[in-house]
């Protein structure tokens, strides 16, 4: 391992030595970033005095938001070079769930949207809140020292070397965790077959040590990301990830969970694009293209039982009552802002601050809970706060209205906690994307997949919903197989495969070991 670490040293410096530094470029678009951010706040009071009528301040304010997307994302590819990489999933997350019904409003297409359900002043104030927070937190992802830095990135994969560390963890996690996930697969399709998407809420909750059989089947793709990147030019790995990926997608989607069977596919196709081979963008927009159409004739059929789903009258009968797909999928999904509208209705008048108790709850929830009642940090769920407050008929019928980071940041801390929190993800999740950018280790690619899992779902949860996997799968598998990593010992020189522009071929190195890298 130590032979490969140093190798993969050598050839990232030797690729680096001559890039350009970082041009003005980089620095203008920060800077401008960082005006348009005081702007979005600015605008709130300012326009809210300015305007007569409460409606056009709303409307002006949402022609700026909309501006405001466009730009996040135009400064995200030009600074990073693409979107597909871990900030930028988060951002479109974000921006889909919070931003997307602003867009929908300045161009006339707000029929069914959030606007209806609110009063014109907290709609100022929602749309205002959210749209300062996800540029607070694209500012924290542009000031981030080194990013963009490196314009020319040759993907260094690892080559037929198996490690020792993913290949053993990975490996126990799929043999223990296999034959569960395939019983709780088994169970939720023979479930779904006669019951609808909202029977599954309705069930008792499965908890302290009767849900091990639940723990261990979720815990199945995290050890089939880590075995994959163990050798990840093996074909057997390559399908036995193929067949986990797809199993547990079409199950999400069948039942009519999109967010968990999205997530899903996407993290897995990062993985394999970092670790395998480049994956086609043409092929990446058609998946995105279908996904959109899709969402909304599930949602539309998620309320029948399975068996009435697997007729094709069904499907031919929702697809015509849905007259734009793409329409109708964001401003499905733009929903989520409601709960931000409940959120700054409702605190501090009905509820005071949290002053970051959420948070703590949410990092003791990664202690297992062995008693036979509800885990102390899910009884004090903010979502469940929610509902109960806000739907009390919704909440007694187990439906939720979900939860979002923003909102989070909200109950906290108020309008700071909108600004300060929110750039911290930002700054958090583009140091997780230079990571990855510029680690050679395949043991980080699968952490940061793991992550992938459920990291997209802070736009429309809470931390609460996250926190254990990432610790329990990310951070502590990856700490597990670098503890293994470091006693395993090769003698043969490292082989890698360096793929500069999505190309990929073996280059053996022969490099003077005998000499510090940093020095040659």
């Amino acid at each position: 391992m130590q032979l490969f670490d140093r190798s993969t040293q050598y050839l990232h410096l030797v690729q680096t030595r001559n890039m350009p530094k970082p041009d003005r470029g980089r620095r203008a678009i920060v800077g401008w970033q960082f005006v348009f951010t005081l702007l979005s706040g600015i605008l709130i009071p300012l326009l809210g005095h300015t305007i007569g009528k409460p409606e056009d301040s709303l409307y002006a304010y949402c022609v700026f938001a909309s501006a405001a997307v466009l730009w996040m994302l135009w400064t995200w590819v030009k600074v990073n070079g693409t979107l597909f990489d871990p900030y930028g999933f988060v951002l479109v997350s974000a921006i889909l769930f919070n931003l997307s019904h602003c867009v929908l409003h300045a161009v006339g297409l707000t029929a069914l949207g959030f606007f209806d359900h609110f009063n014109l002043e907290t709609s100022f104030q929602t749309v205002g809140a959210a749209t300062l927070g996800i540029m607070c937190m694209h500012l924290g992802a542009l000031m981030l020292p080194g990013t963009g830095d490196q314009r020319f990135r040759a993907v260094i994969r690892p080559g037929a070397t198996s490690l020792r560390g993913p290949s053993v963890i990975g490996g126990a996690i799929v043999a223990v965790a296999i034959i569960p996930a395939a019983i709780e697969t088994g169970t939720a399709l023979a479930f779904s077959m006669s019951h609808s998407y909202g029977a599954f809420h309705l069930e008792d909750a499965i908890v302290g040590l009767d849900a091990w059989k639940r723990i261990l089947a979720v815990s199945l793709l995290p050890g089939a990301f880590y075995f994959l990147v163990g050798r990840p030019r093996s074909r057997g790995r390559q399908l036995l990830t193929f067949a986990c990926v797809a199993a547990t997608a079409l199950t999400f989607f069948f039942v009519g969970d999109r967010s968990d069977g999205t997530m899903t596919l996407v993290a897995a196709l990062w993985l394999y694009d970092r670790a395998v081979r480049r994956v086609s963008r043409t092929f990446l927009a058609v998946l995105m293209a279908a996904l959109l159409v899709s969402f909304p004739l599930i949602w539309i059929t998620r309320g029948l039982t399975g068996s009435e789903r697997l007729s094709a009258d069904v499907w031919i009968n929702a697809l015509s009552k849905v007259e734009n797909p793409v329409q109708s999928s964001v401003v499905e999904m733009g929903g989520s802002l409601d709960v931000l509208a409940y959120v700054i209705e409702l605190v501090p008048d009905a509820r005071g601050f949290d002053f970051g108790m959420s948070y703590l709850w949410a990092v003791g929830s990664v202690i297992p809970n062995l008693s036979g009642e509800l885990h102390p940090s899910a009884r004090r769920s903010l979502e469940m706060w929610l509902v109960s407050t806000v739907d009390p008929y919704q909440a007694a019928h187990g439906g939720g209205k979900g939860f979002s980071v923003l909102a989070e940041a909200y109950v906290n801390f108020g309008w700071i906690g909108i600004v300060a929190i929110m750039w911290l993800v930002g700054t958090g999740f583009a140091r997780l994307t230079r990571w990855a950018d510029t680690t050679h280790d395949p043991a980080v690619w699968a952490a940061i997949a793991c992550l992938l899992l459920v990291a997209p779902k802070l736009a429309r949860a809470e931390s609460l919903e996250i926190v254990r996997a990432i610790v329990w799968y990310s951070v502590g598998l990856y700490a597990a197989c670098s503890l293994l990593q470091r006693k395993q010992r090769k003698s043969q020189p490292a082989s890698l495969s360096v793929a500069p522009k999505g190309r990929d071929f073996q280059i053996p190195l022969r490099l003077p070991f005998d000499r510090n890298p940093s020095q040659l």
